[in-house]
């Protein structure tokens, strides 16, 4: 915990965390401002040579789990479908997450897109919580591994 990689890490990963925080309260109701934070916080990683693929596959999940989600809602905007839908999701998320983590991120993101909408539709929807990933997958990417650029023997 006290090693200069570490600390190097922890610094970094504060930066972009501090830095999509800062966004989200700026552009977000309360309510709806964890999607930002939460993508930095899954692709910024001690080791840099994992951020291009995860970077990618968080991405590409989020597009098509918000995809099927923004189908399933314009049909079925709240109710027991949403809710299956949302379970199936989830159910995709465990039994296809050990093979690829892109596969993850697709159950994942439908099933909490779809959560959101069981009781009521969701207001935001999937097309927020898309460009919140586009913005965290950058902010990642540019404050965690552009800017902040470290020796490959640090990770």
């Amino acid at each position: 915990m006290r090693t200069p990689a570490a600390v190097h890490n922890s610094a970094r990963t504060a930066l972009c965390l501090g830095v999509a925080t800062a966004i989200t309260v700026a552009v977000h109701a309360p309510e709806h401002g964890f999607w930002l934070p939460l993508t930095v916080a899954v692709i910024v990683r001690p080791e840099y040579g994992s951020v291009v693929g995860r970077t990618v596959n968080r991405v590409a999940g989020t597009v098509i789990g918000a995809a099927v989600a923004a189908g399933v809602v314009a049909i079925w905007p709240s109710g027991i479908v949403v809710a299956v839908a949302a379970s199936v999701g989830l159910a995709f998320a465990v039994l296809t997450g050990p093979k690829l983590y892109g596969l993850r991120v697709v159950g994942i993101t439908l099933s909490a897109l779809l959560s959101a909408s069981v009781g009521a539709p969701d207001a935001l929807g999937p097309e927020i919580r898309l460009l919140d990933t586009l913005a965290g997958a950058a902010i990642a990417v540019v404050f965690g591994y552009v800017i902040w650029a470290g020796s490959k023997d640090e990770a």
